[in-house]
């Protein structure tokens, strides 16, 4: 659609069938064909995020040959390290994000994404994130997958080819918002829906736990931090920026943290982080690495 988008008929007809059908079970279908109408994104992604619960899967239109590799281990537990999901954890407004503004700076050469993401075949992505309040969040994840693009091609140049799609979208956002804030809100028919309090068991928070306890029985409190930050996709500069310590330093730790866990290269950490956490059980308060080198000793223990 042109840049007068918003000033035509079929801008305000696809808004009118949104409100009309805010309580019918079409709405997140006709939110994701708003989205894509409006924009040059061609599949969608519709989450919830309850706090201390999991992600709460509302809406896709994902390719049925993607959904194994895309939202199977994004649900089973890849999510941790998403992010969007960061956003949603940080609380962060309400709005439209594109992935090349909140990636950390290694996001792109990280593990996370080249051994999850990049099999998504998503060559772009951008969210609106709906805040319903302090403890629910909602985002709208919007992909673009173009088998003649590497993935990840347009995150390099998001001024570029994404640039006009995503002012169009950043212009409706705020009615979207207001609409679905509206429809999810405490007390609306919708709130349940997307609470997960119906279907969800509350251990979305051990993931969590487990997420912060990976490492703490085998690396120093520092080293752990690390850790967490490569599995993001942070850099040895990044995790330097943020720890406010000195690259050097962070290289100290890298180095210290790979000969106690008998790793050499970060695709290692990352198979050992998913590893180890299908093992933990729910609740458990214990370093997921615990079980994984009770069944996997290691050479020498520190």
């Amino acid at each position: 659609m042109s840049d007068a988008i918003l000033s035509t008929k079929a801008w305000y007809h696809e808004l009118a069938e949104l409100i009309r059908y805010s309580q019918d079970k079409r709405f997140l279908h006709l939110l994701s064909r708003s989205c894509e109408r409006i924009s040059h994104y061609d599949s969608t992604l519709i989450t919830a995020y309850p706090r201390q619960m999991r992600p709460v899967h509302l809406y896709n239109n994902t390719p049925p040959e993607q959904i194994g590799r895309t939202l199977t281990p994004y649900f089973t537990g890849a999510y941790l390290l998403d992010p969007f999901y960061a956003l949603c954890q940080n609380q962060a407004p309400s709005g439209i994000y594109h992935l090349s503004d909140i990636a950390p700076d290694g996001f792109y050469d990280g593990e996370y994404f080249k051994n999850y993401y990049a099999d998504t075949q998503l060559c772009d992505e951008a969210a609106i994130l709906i805040g319903i309040n302090a403890d629910l969040f909602v985002l709208v994840s919007l992909g673009l997958r173009d088998q003649d693009l590497t993935p990840g091609t347009a995150f390099a140049n998001p001024m570029g080819a994404a640039n006009k799609p995503l002012r169009q979208l950043q212009a409706i956002t705020p009615t979207l918002v207001a609409l679905c804030q509206q429809l999810w809100s405490e007390g609306a028919d919708g709130n349940e829906m997307i609470s997960g309090k119906s279907h969800q068991p509350n251990y979305g928070a051990s993931l969590d736990r487990t997420f912060l306890n990976f490492g703490k029985a085998f690396l120093s409190a520092r080293e752990c931090e690390v850790v967490r930050l490569i599995l993001k996709g942070h850099s040895s500069k990044s995790i330097a920026r943020v720890l406010e310590i000195s690259p050097d330093t962070v290289k100290v730790h890298r180095k210290r943290l790979h000969a106690k866990l008998q790793i050499n290269s970060q695709a290692e950490l990352f198979s050992l982080f998913l590893d180890a956490i299908t093992l933990t059980p729910i609740d458990s308060n214990d370093d997921p690495l615990t079980l994984y080198f009770a069944e996997h000793p290691l050479i020498q223990a520190y």
